[in-house]
């Protein structure tokens, strides 16, 4: 999304921070979500308004999948509506439909714990899954006694093999890559509560795993969802350093190698951070520092401003991140920021604007104007690298294409999880009768040096696991230093 409080015209976007499923755990509510049946007119209506928000709203929703194709879906689907169907049933129907358009801002919001009660049992595991060789790792065990120890590969559970459960995932999680969609829909979400989502699996799990070479079948009893709630609330918690540094952003000096790193996960608080840039160049100028790391690998998006103001201590000439951006008009845009307005003064002169445009209209968005870069002595002159990976999304991943456009340094990790051609800029509603959360993209935005083949993410310049980035980036210096 763009930052609201700019002029309506502006082509800056934001992506709203992914926040974990369990923020606290203070009391349990029984949610009637898990119990209530729709109608079949219910979910005939909601698929309608779905649809047709989707069609009116979106700028380019056919880019991937073809709107012939989308509709026959949608027939599908409407075959499928009945009587008795519950909020799972219907996410689980629908979800894919959204998930095909590959736009990570067009989604519908998983359900997690809406569709749990206390008395729900659960696969008492957490794990990771791996996109490259079809895999899913066990981490740990919530309860007494591990059955599956850590580290151990499953093969199936309830013969449902890993790979059919990693294509499920990625079928229901909007993204623009599958690689990009399995993480979102895994690594925010406890996996018992994946399994209970996608999948109508009932008492014991029968596990077939591999440790090491050796191929291992066992039964593992469900936990409740209470108990696992139990289970999470005792664990300890790591204390929290105190710090004046915002957790957004933070910067370490290695005097050892010249090299000042700079680690940014999310671009928010524009103020805080013109603040923290400038006392961080002040710092990195006054300890003669010859490499600068910044590490985007964890940064899920925010406010483009930020970007451009790093930017400006980056860029060897004047610049921009967006070429242009496609903007489409609509009622549900329309009525998204009268309520803001309501709420927010700041979000009334995008409201005014709006209610100026005619429903349907598109515009296309030139940009025009380069940013000018800072001079010496605070512009950093010396050796720059970017660390990216799958979770560089939305305005960090258009940073990242800026940077590589602009020649300003080396990117160093895996493709990002955004593309170079993105949506954003999304607007959020909610279906009438499940109150299902549904966010659509607004704009379509083509960042510097795009083109509409564009579809997909930034290439590295220099491919290395995301996890090992880091050690190989310092490596590299300290074998420059050696060499010079």
């Amino acid at each position: 999304m763009k930052n609201q409080t700019t002029h309506p015209y502006s082509i800056r976007k934001t992506i709203v921070a992914i926040t974990a499923l369990f923020c606290s755990f203070t009391g349990f509510s029984q949610n009637v979500l898990s119990d209530r049946k729709f109608t079949k007119s219910e979910l005939s209506t909601d698929l309608e308004y779905l649809v047709n928000s989707i069609i009116e709203t979106h700028p380019d929703p056919f880019t991937i999948e073809s709107k012939r194709i989308f509709l026959k879906n949608v027939k599908q689907i409407k075959s499928n509506l009945r009587d008795s169907l519950n909020y799972r049933d219907f996410y689980k129907l629908v979800a894919p439909l959204v998930a095909s358009l590959s736009d990570g801002h067009t989604s519908l919001k998983f359900p997690g714990r809406l569709i749990l009660k206390e008395s729900s049992t659960l696969f008492p595991c957490s794990a990771t899954c791996n996109f490259k060789n079809k895999s899913i790792t066990i981490d740990d065990y919530a309860g007494v006694e591990a059955k599956i120890p850590s580290g151990a590969e499953i093969i199936s559970i309830n013969n449902v093999t890993s790979a059919q459960i990693i294509q499920k995932i990625i079928d229901n999680t909007s993204g623009e890559s599958n690689e990009y969609r399995l993480k979102m829909g895994s690594d925010f979400y406890f996996f018992g509560i994946v399994l209970k989502t996608y999948f109508d699996f009932e008492g014991d799990f029968h596990v077939k795993y591999k440790i090491g070479d050796k191929i291992e079948y066992t039964i593992i009893e469900p936990i409740t969802f209470k108990a696992l709630m139990d289970f999470s609330k005792n664990q300890k918690r790591p204390q929290q350093p105190s710090t004046n540094i915002p957790e957004d952003y933070s910067l370490r000096i290695d005097a050892n190698i010249k090299t000042a790193i700079m680690d940014v996960r999310y671009f928010d608080g524009e103020e805080n951070f013109k603040q923290f840039l400038k006392k961080s160049f002040d710092t990195i100028s006054k300890a003669d520092i010859h490499n600068l790391i910044i590490d985007l690998r964890n940064n899920g998006g925010g406010n483009s401003a930020l970007g451009d103001q790093l930017l400006k201590y980056l860029s060897p000439k004047p610049f921009t991140q967006y070429a242009s951006t496609t903007v489409k008009y609509s009622k549900l845009q329309k009525d998204f920021y009268k309520q803001k307005c309501s709420q927010d003064s700041n979000y009334c002169e995008t409201f005014r604007f709006l209610s100026d445009q005619k429903d349907g209209n598109m515009q296309n968005l030139k940009n025009e104007n380069l940013i000018i870069p800072y001079d010496n002595p605070v512009h950093f002159n010396g050796k720059i690298y970017l660390l990216t990976g799958l979770r560089t999304f939305s305005s960090a991943a258009n940073f990242a294409q800026c940077f590589k456009h602009y020649k300003m340094g080396t990117i160093i990790g895996e493709e990002t999880g955004g593309w170079i051609v993105s949506y954003g800029d999304k607007v959020m509603t909610e279906l009438p009768f499940t109150g299902m959360p549904l966010s659509i993209s607004t704009k379509k935005f083509y960042t510097i040096g795009s083109t509409d083949k564009d579809m997909h993410g930034i290439i590295p310049d220099v491919k290395v696991n995301t996890t090992e980035s880091m050690e190989f980036t310092t490596n590299t210096i300290r074998k420059n230093i050696q060499d010079f």
